[in-house]
């Protein structure tokens, strides 16, 4: 178990639950609630758009410079102004090819938030590409503040207009939007800040040579992620574009895509932390294995148990979260959380995988997965709406996972243990069985979903999944 992996995350993960659960919670569902499921569902469709512009700029360059630069530091101040030029090379010729495609799509009448919402993703994708950087040279704790630094702006800013009686009638789905630009604006600028110490000054230059050689590198990471946010991301467009009713199903799926969205957040935090320390624990040739299971046992447990409190109490969680709610938005909301287990797993797995360069399998698995998931979808989503999409996600995550994390622990000679295996078994087991057994009895959900917490909690220690002395080690310095 690496010590130093177990101190950075538990600062990112400290930082980040201190400061996105405010912003999940008390703006961004507010402003859902009311601005409707229809005018989110077009900002969310547009917002799974302006994704495929994040790729096309990136091209695998930030995934590439947090594995490269990990293993290779000395390169970074001769890679990162080249780099940087590159990416504002990239930025302005995708920007119009995405920008002509959503109006191609039939974005026309929403063309001013399609405009911004484009600009907010490319500021967006030169901040990863920054904190890649200081992930990569092991700047932990910068890069934890600049992870939070544009939702702590966001909440002050747009809080402002959802909670002060004042500005609250000026309230509207472009300033929203423009509330991002803002904040995104300052965090890159601030980004940058941090990485002049290490680079002894700011410069931009562009070489073709250097760009053409580092693209064929990065190329196979902008496959995988191109491809994965085509399983993951493209069935918000297609709700809102192949069902009768889109906008109004992609803003029901929204509302479960927000509460797994924040799962996911914790799920990427240690695969930010997890890619770098991997790759170079590998070119040092030393053994993962302590790295990767621990990493697993503090993720994917957790997960399991809050996807079965989420999926348990749906009609409590629903009501307590969102002013518009029924038995078809509830079972949405319950479908869309079970993907949060599936993606905790390539979270982990896939992240690894990653940094032992085992890209062409990946690409392959999200290839399959890609095809999977729009065959599903076209079959579904225009007479089963959200409901369907959340089929076709539940289908292509669980198969691609499965796959994934198969052939890690054969390509890498990974063990997860028997009694582990066993161990997690019982775990499920006997929280499936007593979370049944509580929907006979006559307390409130609420007590209810504490005592299934509780005994979940209790049931990871007893059967010494996690202990006390294995947080210890893991968060000691």
């Amino acid at each position: 178990m690496s010590s130093s992996f177990g101190k950075n995350i538990f600062f990112l993960l400290t930082l980040n639950l201190l400061v996105k659960p405010i912003w999940i919670f008390g703006i961004d569902r507010v402003v859902q609630n009311q601005l409707g499921e229809e005018p989110y569902g077009i900002y969310f469709s547009l917002m799974s758009l302006a994704m495929v512009l994040g790729i096309i700029q990136d091209v695998g360059l930030t995934t590439f410079t947090n594995r490269h630069i990990a293993q290779n530091e000395h390169l970074f101040k001769s890679y990162f102004p080249k780099m940087f030029g590159l990416k504002l090379v990239l930025a302005s010729v995708s920007f119009l090819v995405v920008f002509g495609l959503g109006i191609l799509m039939g974005y026309q009448a929403q063309w001013q938030l399609l405009f911004f919402i484009l600009l907010n993703q490319t500021i967006l994708s030169a901040i990863l590409f920054v904190r890649a950087n200081l992930g990569a040279l092991h700047l932990f704790k910068k890069d934890s503040i600049i992870s939070i630094l544009d939702r702590l702006l966001l909440i002050l800013i747009v809080g402002v207009f959802l909670y002060i009686p004042m500005f609250q009638p000026q309230f509207s789905l472009f300033n929203f939007i423009l509330a991002q630009t803002i904040g995104y604006g300052i965090t890159l600028m601030t980004a940058l800040g941090f990485l002049l110490n290490k680079l002894g000054g700011f410069s931009i230059r562009f070489s073709l040579p250097f760009s053409v050689s580092i693209m064929k590198s990065s190329l196979p990471y902008a496959l995988l992620f191109f491809l994965m946010y085509l399983y993951t991301r493209m069935d918000a467009i297609m709700l809102d574009r192949l069902h009768p009713n889109g906008s109004f199903e992609a803003g029901v799926y929204a509302k479960g895509y927000r509460i797994l969205d924040a799962i996911n957040m914790i799920s990427y935090l240690f695969s930010v932390i997890l890619l770098p320390m991997a790759a170079k624990q590998i070119k040092q040739q030393l053994n993962i294995s302590p790295l990767v299971i621990g990493a697993f046992k503090l993720l994917v447990f957790p997960v399991m148990l809050g996807v079965l409190l989420l999926v348990q109490f749906k009609d409590w969680w629903m009501e307590l979260l969102y002013y518009s709610q029924n038995t078809y938005q509830n079972l949405v909301f319950a479908m869309v959380i079970i993907n949060a287990f599936p993606m905790a797993l390539v979270y982990i797995f896939g992240t690894v995988l990653t940094s032992a360069e085992k890209i062409k399998f990946l690409n392959k698995v999200a290839l399959g997965g890609f095809i999977l998931n729009l065959t599903l979808n076209l079959i579904l989503i225009p007479t089963k709406g959200a409901f369907g999409a959340a089929v076709a996600t539940i289908i292509t995550q669980g198969i691609t996972a499965i796959i994934q994390v198969i052939y890690a622990l054969k390509a890498l000679n990974i063990s997860l243990g028997k009694g582990m295996l066993y161990r997690g078994f019982i775990f499920l087991l006997s929280v499936l069985i007593a979370s049944y057994l509580l929907q006979f009895s006559a307390i409130s959900d609420v007590l209810s979903l504490v005592i299934l917490l509780m005994f979940g909690t209790i049931l990871l220690f007893m059967l010494n999944i996690i202990s006390l002395t294995s947080i210890k080690s893991f968060f000691n310095k």
